[in-house]
């Protein structure tokens, strides 16, 4: 799988680039948060937002979540594993 590029990466291109994650999250309409939290978090639409004003594709940016054609990609299932307690007696 493609390794995409950092968080550090996408917030320089876009400084270099004359702007900011805030500056293009409120002329996108949103909060001035929502980008950031993009980078973090699946968010399509400000995805979207920051792969255009950087020219490049969302797939080239977060190959984890997009696919070659720009289409998000399922989740893929957590396993819940049960925790262990450490030092305490187990649960009747």
């Amino acid at each position: 799988m493609a390794k995409g590029w950092s968080h550090q990466k996408i917030l320089f291109s876009i400084r270099e680039r004359g702007s900011t994650l805030a500056a293009l999250s409120r002329e996108a309409g949103y909060g001035q948060r929502t980008l950031h939290s993009a980078l973090y978090k699946r968010h399509p639409r400000a995805h979207a937002v920051i792969a255009r004003f950087l020219g490049v594709s969302r797939h080239e940016l977060w190959p984890h979540w997009y696919g070659p054609s720009n289409e998000l990609l399922p989740l893929t299932p957590v396993v819940k594993t049960r925790a262990r307690r450490v030092g305490k007696a187990a649960p009747k």
